[in-house]
């Protein structure tokens, strides 16, 4: 029978009164139910409690404590009470459960049927009754009809919610890139969605390298609890990472993603350096300017060149600071040295730098600076007295002219401004890439700014061959979530070279990690084997003597 004829389960009739004893027929409206004999699980007890004055028929479910309640979850066992009223005489029992509407078809399915009770008025306990794994979420509906010889059909409506599956992974994080190598954090969120206590364990599946990968927790009724790991790869290719919860030994819930590895490349090593000027005057001091190269695959952070040898010099100014050079890339240090002895000497710079996880690397350069010797004055020779001549009358010269020389200018423009995920609290970093397209070595300054950001270093300096490219790092602190306009400056010796905007976007930051703290007292559970039972499958327990019935019976 279709659902729509379940629309008649809410009439109550008087239909058909069989004489006294006799069995009656199938309930006016309802399905048809099992050909045959009388229906009630197999194992299932019926139990007469208690003789009752009540004059209408109700019922109401518990849990094997005989709590009575209006939701289950699976593993739970279900009790039936049935109140048989006065003067109903010998009675019938039959239930119909309806599935949530739009979850299974057919609609529902018969739990009892042609099941008599007794002649005598009471409460009737039946059960239990043990929802299976592939019961549908949601409210179930329970429809009871009772007929009584004296009085006919009585009907009566109980609902529950029913959660399947009460253990959910509500969220699992993994960056989607990563490199080889290179250990990532990652995070899932588990949610108890039951209104009780329950136990869990919880694993997460992958090829990947995930530590930890396994839990056991307990979380309070309708609460979540975030674990963290850690990802790491050894070869590149695209992988999965699976969480599950489970309860039991059963998987109630599971999320997955995929990651995709790639090689990770080292910044450096910086093993090529050249220097202008090549010469220097004994005695003086000079600024040298070195350019070195980043030949690695990765971004070179933090970078810094010191002058640790010089011998032949005065090192008047040894540091510099680069910040940060990709792949491929150059930046120029420079450096104050003061020629002492004549003669071409070997400088050795040492570079420190830093990859994208922090891992620390030092290299050395050299290159070779002459050193010329401070010209000498000769002593200055008397001459004779000379003898007068005749003054001639000078012959007018003309100037030799000389080619004109170009006059060096200074010119730049911003080349790149790399901007990376920002959250509202926490510092992400800003690269700027600029270049000298002047015709002589420049200082540069390049600042940064952005409402509702906090930006350190607001401006920073580098001095760049002409040719060359220089690249800053500034670190950005949203304070506000939202798009920002983001102001890049370039500018040397106060005179304004180019300007860049770009659009900035500001996340919501992270939630602390809330770590929820539960004593749980647990009580013996009674737990009971099913086997080879239908959509409702009964478990046989001997029920302890139930409460009173509800208030007003």
């Amino acid at each position: 029978m279709k659902a729509k004829a379940l629309v008649a389960f809410v009439t109550l009739a008087l239909l058909l009164v069989p004489p006294s004893g006799a069995q009656p027929p199938a309930p006016p409206g309802a399905p048809e139910p099992p050909p045959g004999g009388f229906g009630l699980p197999p194992g299932a007890n019926i139990t007469f409690y208690t003789y009752t004055t009540r004059t209408s028929f109700v019922a109401w479910l518990t849990d094997q404590s005989f709590t009575s309640k209006s939701e289950f979850t699976f593993g739970d066992l279900i009790f039936l009470f049935v109140v048989v009223p006065q003067g109903c005489g010998c009675s019938w029992l039959w239930v119909y459960e309806a599935y949530p509407p739009g979850t299974r078809q057919p609609p529902g399915h018969w739990l009892v049927w042609n099941l008599r009770l007794s002649c005598m008025p009471g409460v009737y306990v039946i059960g239990p009754f043990a929802p299976e794994p592939n019961e549908p979420d949601g409210i179930h509906t329970w429809h009871l009809w009772l007929w009584c010889n004296s009085t006919g059909w009585l009907y009566y409506t109980l609902t529950f919610n029913f959660i399947a599956r009460i253990g959910e992974v509500t969220e699992l994080k993994v960056p989607s890139s990563i490199k080889t190598g290179v250990v990532y954090r990652g995070s899932l969120t588990v949610r108890n969605r039951a209104s009780y206590t329950a136990d869990f364990e919880v694993k997460l599946i992958s090829q990947l390298e995930v530590t930890p990968s396994h839990w056991e927790i307990s979380l309070p009724p309708s609460s979540s609890r975030t674990l963290e790991f850690n990802v790491k790869a050894y070869s590149p290719g695209t992988y999965t990472v699976e969480a599950q919860v489970l309860r039991g030994g059963r998987v109630e819930d599971s999320k997955s993603i995929q990651v995709t590895v790639v090689e990770f490349k080292p910044p450096g090593p910086f093993a090529v350096a050249s220097v202008s000027p090549t010469k220097i005057m004994e005695g003086e001091e000079a600024r040298i300017y070195v350019n070195l190269m980043n030949t690695g695959g990765g971004v070179a952070y933090y970078v810094a060149a010191t002058v640790v040898e010089a011998p032949g010099l005065e090192v008047v100014s040894g540091y510099s600071g680069l910040l940060s050079i990709p792949a491929g890339r150059s930046s120029t240090a420079s450096f104050v040295l003061k020629g002492t002895e004549p003669g071409t000497h070997t400088v050795k710079v040492r570079v420190t730098y830093k990859d994208e996880v922090g891992k620390a690397y030092t290299d050395e350069v050299t290159f070779t600076l002459t050193v010329e010797p401070a010209p000498t004055e000769a002593a200055p020779t008397p001459a004779p007295t000379p003898t007068p001549t005749p003054t001639p009358t000078p012959t007018p010269t003309q100037p030799t002219p000389t080619a004109p020389q170009p006059t060096p200018y200074v010119a730049g423009r911003i080349a790149e401004v790399t901007v990376g995920e920002y959250r509202v609290g926490e510092v992400g970093s800003l690269l700027v890439e600029f270049e000298n397209t002047g015709t002589s070595t420049a200082t540069f300054e390049v600042e940064v700014s952005a409402p509702g950001c906090v930006v350190e270093p607001e401006r920073l300096t580098a001095v760049v061959a002409a040719g060359g490219r220089g690249i800053l790092e500034f670190r950005v602190k949203p304070t506000s979530p939202g798009e920002r306009k983001l102001v890049v400056k370039l500018s040397s010796g106060g005179v304004m070279l180019d300007t860049r905007t770009v659009a900035l976007a500001a996340q919501p930051g992270k939630l602390p990690l809330q770590l929820v703290l539960a004593a749980v007292a647990a009580a013996a559970a009674v737990v009971v084997a099913l086997l080879a039972v239908k959509l409702r499958k009964p478990r046989p327990a001997a029920p302890p003597p139930p409460p009173p019935p509800p208030p007003g019976g």
